[in-house]
């Protein structure tokens, strides 16, 4: 048997796309160990499966669950009334069932107008023909100039006609799209809950399938209890700082708050404790199994009451805190990143407000305080690709990032390999084509360019991240054909064969890369990668020290030389400060190691003024160390 190897897996968000994921996964768990897994949207949801699975196989001792994987992949391409079960995982409100269907035709990638513009093209066209048909009649009659005048008046009257039968239809169109609007804000602005709908016969729904999936990996059925966060961490995080065996982190987005949650978070924290659910809004969201864990096992804080106007009536609902991170479903989690904007509606949560400031309700009077809805939506607007989820100065296993991509389209899913590989090495800049947006060297249109616009906006900081020595190394690309993936739900049996392929192939490429051994005289990707990192993160930290040497020079100084304050404190004497301007430490022992800390810090700037410039030579593109916001 062959010994597995640990590594991490982040997977970005790409709607259908995931099916290329679960074959990934299944194949890198022939030779991986997962340990810690992360994702946005599609991709949350296809790290949740690969690490319950991994718990399973830690559990057991046997790979049953990773083959149940690649089953629920092919599965997804079986047909069922007529539609692929992947199809059936969405399924639109009542309301809003015909603008879905015509959505899901745009997006199948047939070349086919959607019905109601073909019709609309077809009406158009025949009262055109029409029109020239009875002009040219016409004018073949004896009497020219009589005929024409009573044409004339014909056509006029044709015209008028048509004219107020195209302000009836436009009419018509503006009040469906005020019902469907409305129908969409009622659905929390999603065509899809994730929940079945009245067509039941399009197959399960998407969060009872995911419920059941997670379930029958820890060997539940889908009337159990939903699987937690707790049974990955095996008992390992007793200590604040303690490892997890099975580490799975998703990225979500608050709207209204503007900023991205890493759900559980890391040991000591605990992202979700600010914030309340409604358990009758919930209920369009997930099954009774676990709606029913959700209130045994909240959070004992005090409920908090909400008033809420619904056709013009107010009624009080009791708002409940969520439960500890540890007992936190994980498709509760799941759910709160998948949240495609416009596909799936959005999860409401509710949050304390004061003022302009966010806060918890602690023993203070709760009617003091004022909850304020928040939605929490698809993780990818903020984060697609969150490559430094589990990254370390020196890794001690390779961190995988999975992105995707759209290939030309006048290719299609191959054998050879030039649809997935890894990102450029050594000194080389990322200069594949298939790296970049495909037609960003072209002149786009007023649409494309909006587009680009807000891909922009969303993937900057991704993109850069990924490009970066020392990451896009251990970044794999994968190539998807024209009418693959993304928002196309109506795809057919053999594409989502094809995808299945696709994500077996791209785990034998990493493999070959990073666990096989390497030709001799050449380094295996992990090992360059190690060099990479350890050569980059020399420089940084070089960089990085220099100022510390420079500030405690000045700062000790005396009289203070160019500081803001005349009498301006040493960092050194900020320590012992008998009033901090800001959090102190907890005792005196933490003071002596911050000033043991600080001693070091010193003489490290101090060794670097010394040293040779260790930047020179860097690869292109190097990273730089700075403070950032914690996620």
């Amino acid at each position: 048997m062959t010994r597995r190897l640990d590594c991490d897996l982040i997977l970005e968000g790409a709607v259908t796309s995931a099916v290329v994921y679960l074959a990934l996964v299944a194949g890198l768990s022939e030779r991986y160990r997962f340990r810690s897994l992360g994702g946005t949207s599609s991709g949350a949801a296809v790290a949740a499966t690969a690490a319950l699975a991994e718990s399973s196989r830690r559990d057991s001792g046997k790979d049953e669950a990773f083959a149940g994987i690649l089953d629920f992949a092919r599965d997804l391409g079986k047909l069922e009334g007529g539609r692929t079960r992947l199809m059936g995982l969405f399924q639109p409100a009542p309301a809003l069932r015909w603008p879905f269907l015509l959505l899901v035709r745009l997006f199948a990638g047939t070349g086919r107008a959607p019905g109601l513009v073909f019709i609309m093209a077809c009406l158009t066209a025949i009262a055109a023909f029409g029109i020239l048909l009875l002009t040219l009649l016409g004018l073949c009659f004896d009497g020219f100039e009589q005929s024409a005048r009573q044409h004339l008046i014909v056509i006029l009257g044709v015209a008028s006609t048509l004219g107020k039968l195209a302000i009836a239809l436009v009419l018509m169109l503006l009040l469906c799209a005020l019902r469907w609007l409305r129908a969409l804000r009622a659905n929390h602005f999603g065509f899809c809950s994730g929940m079945p709908t009245a067509y039941g016969h399009m197959g399960k729904a998407l969060t009872p399938c995911l419920h059941k999936l997670f379930n029958k990996l820890r060997g539940r059925g889908e009337h159990d209890d939903p699987v937690t966060f707790g049974l990955l961490w095996q008992g390992r995080d007793q200590e604040p700082n303690g490892e997890r065996s099975i580490d799975l982190q998703v990225v979500t987005t608050v709207l209204q708050q503007r900023r991205s949650l890493h759900l559980p978070g890391k040991p000591g924290e605990d992202p979700l404790r600010d914030y309340f659910y409604d358990p009758e809004e919930w209920r369009l969201l997930f099954p009774p199994p676990v709606l029913d864990w959700l209130k045994r096992h909240a959070r004992q804080t005090v409920p908090v009451e909400v008033e809420r106007r619904e056709a013009g009536r107010t009624s009080t609902r009791t708002l409940l805190a969520l439960p500890e991170p540890r007992d936190l479903p994980v498709i509760v989690a799941v759910r709160l990143s998948v949240s495609f904007p416009g596909l799936l509606s959005a999860a409401p949560l509710y949050t304390l407000a004061q003022g302009h400031g966010f806060v918890r309700n602690t023993a203070q009077d709760p009617a003091s305080f004022r909850p304020v809805r928040v939605y929490f939506t698809d993780g990818g607007l903020t984060s697609n690709l969150p490559v430094d989820l589990f990254d370390a100065a020196l890794p001690s296993r390779p961190t995988f990032g999975v992105n995707l991509f759209k290939l030309d389209p006048d290719r299609s899913v191959t054998e050879d390999g030039q649809d997935v590989f890894f990102g450029a090495r050594r000194n080389e800049p990322e200069t594949r084509p298939e790296a970049l947006t495909p037609g960003a060297d072209e002149r786009p249109g007023l649409l494309a360019f909006v587009w680009e616009l807000i891909s922009t906006m969303q993937n900057w900081r991704d993109t850069t991240q990924r490009t970066l020595p020392g990451i896009r190394e251990r970044v794999l690309h994968i190539g998807l054909p024209a009418g693959y993936g993304s928002l196309n739900l109506a795809m057919s049996p053999q594409q989502l064969e094809d995808l299945v392929s696709l994500g077996t192939r791209a785990a034998q490429r990493v493999a070959n890369d990073f666990s096989l051994p390497p030709e001799p005289g050449k380094a295996s990707g992990w090992e360059e990668h190690r060099w990479l990192r350890l050569r980059t993160t020399l420089a940084a930290m070089q960089d990085w020290l220099r100022p510390i040497a420079t500030a405690s020079a000045s700062a000790s100084a005396s009289p203070p030389t160019g500081t803001h304050l005349d009498g301006e404190l040493a960092y050194r004497e900020l320590l012992t400060h008998p009033c901090p301007p800001g959090p102190a430490f907890l005792d005196r022992r933490a003071i002596q190691q911050a000033a043991s800390l600080l001693s070091a810090l010193e003489a490290a700037g101090q060794a670097v003024e010394r040293s040779t410039d260790l930047g020179a030579n860097l690869p292109e593109g190097a990273p730089r160390l700075r403070l950032g916001p914690p996620p």
